[in-house]
């Protein structure tokens, strides 16, 4: 599963993606930081970058379908239509998961040595709205522990493949997953909160 997703405007690339749709659809809104179902974020398609709701609305637009099980996108009617004509690339820095112990742990996974996180996902015009599910597959050994999916990565070299190929679309379904790291989001905010206090002190020394 894919709940929450982080874009990082400060990333070159994502600040170009923002700037292109800023360009092309002048006046739209787009979340950055922490991302939640139903915000209107980036996407890249074949015809160029786009703006597009998080989830596919459902029960008059009361809930979002946000996620959809590679294994049966093609074939589902909800979404056999924009798996054929409407696969899409979402640029993220990495997505969130929670361990299910009481704890609670809140985890970013990132590909490692890589400043993007390219998530697979399908569009479609729904309501007069565009819209996009991210695709999701079977947890590799990076991600089980914490939870049994995770999205389909794609890397830099198959995002036009992904797009334009559905023959290739379906072998990249079916690839190994790339290994990802994970980090305490938390406890790293912590660590960053002690070291500017500790500069503060030390400046005020």
């Amino acid at each position: 599963m894919c709940a929450r997703y982080f874009v990082d405007i400060d990333i070159e690339t994502i600040k170009e993606i923002f700037e292109a749709i800023e360009k092309r659809y002048p006046g739209v809104v787009m979340s950055r930081g922490e991302i939640y179902p139903a915000n209107t974020v980036p996407i890249l398609t074949k015809d160029g970058p786009t703006p597009s709701v998080w989830g596919f609305p459902l029960d008059g637009g009361k809930k979002r379908l946000i996620n959809a099980r590679s294994e049966t996108a093609a074939e589902k009617r909800l979404f056999r239509s924009a798996f054929q004509y409407g696969r899409c690339v979402v640029p993220t820095t990495g997505f969130y998961e929670w361990t299910k112990d009481k704890q609670k742990i809140k985890y970013l996974f990132e590909m490692e040595g890589e400043e993007l996180l390219y998530l697979a996902g399908l569009f479609e015009e729904v309501d007069n709205e565009l819209c996009m599910v991210v695709l999701t597959r079977a947890a590799n050994e990076s991600v089980a522990d914490v939870h049994d999916r995770m999205p389909v990565i794609l890397t830099g070299d198959q995002l036009t493949l992904w797009m334009n190929e559905t023959g290739e679309a379906k072998r990249m379904i079916e690839a190994t997953a790339p290994r990802l790291v994970r980090r305490d989001v938390e406890r790293a905010a912590d660590e960053l909160l002690r070291r500017e206090e500790a500069q503060i002190r030390f400046e005020g020394m």
